[in-house]
């Protein structure tokens, strides 16, 4: 195997934007680049903390002076711990420069390193690295790499929670779930990628998120195949697509003019994942907020990031969607309740139906007794006092002394010739005189003559005018 050395030209792109301050850095300083680099290094600062601006900037001097004052050949190996030592470096440097504000700054971190035996790609965060080869036009046109964003919103589309065109509108596609910060408890580790399939033509770009805010793939690929111009025509296009964006925005293009070595048994590529559990907190780069209206998440733990299966959803979601479940559950079982007390209730206030006997009972109250009497008499339209209606059924009291002479009346003489029945004017009067017989066995003086007795004596007065016209 031969060593790999390579010829390019570099481009970079470095955009405030509207925001008030430019937090994102690059390595090589912006107009320092030239075509002997190996190294680029792209960092976007957390707008959502303070300090964003000396985060990105510190891990770019830290990492940049620790590679190169160690490696001298800049063509030279470099290994995964090469890499870690770096990071570790860079690590180190946000510790010292750390402002002790609540909301720690932080950043993102793409890296591209071109060497003997190809090249390492590694990142954290949503900054980017394209690895694209290029074609006549976009359909020939390949993205042979793209890393993978360490992103609240990425992570819902690997377990099937959102599509990737939700994911692309969502208001959450800012939150990050892998950054540097500085005294952090259990630092990050960046996801790394070998290869060693370099071919002249190719491109390499570092991007912030920023750059991508209105660029599909699609677009990428026309920008970098034949007809998308030369390099200088590449670089205008990209300036001119972003101008709009709202973010600050950097890249680094780096096109492979020619590549020397190499072996063609040994080309290949490989993808490192960090080979331990990491932390790291849900962060936001959120450009329609200030600083001050920024609340960072809670952390998330890289295992639970990394699987694909449904299982591998964040601690944070899965609680979520527990409490969820538990108070949908919850609910439906008041609900419930409530409707079954309800229809108790209507059942109570129902009344039970009548029998058919009660029915015709209540339909057909009981006749008075007076009714039937009156029914009876030979002049139904006789006007009967209200003494008279008495239900109560009369005693007639018996005279033992009654001979069997007087007993022997004449049928004539009947009880409506001796009472006749008096007249409404008669007031109270006609009222005492009715025939009321009331037994009374404890007090025989409070009791009325009765009608029996008023035929007697009228009797009585007959027979003693008989008597005495006998005698004459």
């Amino acid at each position: 195997m031969y060593a790999m050395k390579y010829i390019i030209h570099s481009y970079s792109i470095w955009e405030q934007g509207p925001r008030p301050r430019q937090e994102d850095s690059i390595y090589p300083e912006q107009g320092r680049l030239c075509d002997d680099d190996r190294l680029f290094i792209l960092c976007d600062g957390m707008g959502g903390h303070s300090a964003g601006d000396v985060a990105s900037s510190t891990v770019c001097a830290a990492m940049s002076r620790y590679i190169l004052e160690k490696y001298q050949d800049p063509q030279g190996p470099f290994s995964d711990d090469d890499f870690a030592a770096a990071l570790r470096s860079a690590f180190d440097a946000l510790d010292e420069v750390d402002n002790g504000d609540e909301k720690k700054m932080g950043t993102t971190l793409a890296f591209l390193k071109l060497h003997s035996e190809g090249c390492t790609i590694a990142h954290m965060g949503d900054s980017r690295v394209y690895h694209i080869r290029a074609g006549k036009d976009k359909d020939t046109t390949e993205i042979l790499f793209q890393t993978t964003d360490h992103s609240l919103v990425n992570d819902l589309v690997k377990i099937g929670e959102m599509t990737p065109e939700e994911a692309r509108h969502s208001k959450r596609k800012n939150v990050i779930t892998r950054a540097m910060q500085p005294h952090m408890e259990r630092r990050p580790r960046a996801d790394i990628y070998h290869t060693q399939d370099i071919k002249p033509g190719d491109y390499f770009m570092l991007c912030s998120d920023g750059i991508l805010e209105q660029m599909e793939d699609d677009n990428l690929k026309y920008i970098f195949s034949e007809k998308g111009g030369d390099d200088e025509h590449k670089v205008d296009v990209l300036k001119k697509v972003t101008e709009n964006n709202r973010d600050n925005h950097s890249a680094i293009i780096v096109h492979i003019l020619d590549v020397e070595g190499g072996s063609e048994q040994l080309s290949g590529e490989s993808f490192t994942e960090p080979s331990e559990n990491i932390s790291g907190r849900l962060s936001e780069d959120n450009s329609e907020k200030s600083p001050e209206e920024f609340v960072p998440e809670l952390p998330v733990t890289e295992d639970a990031l990394e699987d694909d299966s449904p299982k591998s959803m964040p601690r944070y979601f899965r609680i979520l969607r527990w409490a969820i479940i538990c108070a949908i559950v919850v609910m439906l079982v008041v609900v419930g309740k409530s409707m079954l007390q309800r229809h108790a209730e209507g059942e109570s206030a129902v009344e039970p139906e009548p029998a058919p006997n009660e029915v015709e009972a209540v339909r057909e109250p009981a006749r008075p007794v007076r009714d039937v009497e009156l029914s009876e008499q030979e002049d139904p339209d006789a006007v009967i006092p209200d003494e008279a209606l008495n239900t109560q059924p009369e005693v007639v009291a018996e005279d033992s002394s009654l001979s069997s002479s007087e007993q022997a009346v004449d049928d004539s003489v009947s009880m409506e010739d001796a009472l006749p029945l008096p007249d409404a004017d008669d007031g109270q009067d006609g009222a005492e005189e009715e025939a009321t017989a009331v037994v009374d066995d404890e007090d025989d003086e409070d009791v009325p003559a009765s009608d029996e007795q008023l035929a007697r004596e009228i009797l009585n007065k007959k027979d003693h005018q008989e008597e005495e016209t006998d005698t004459l």
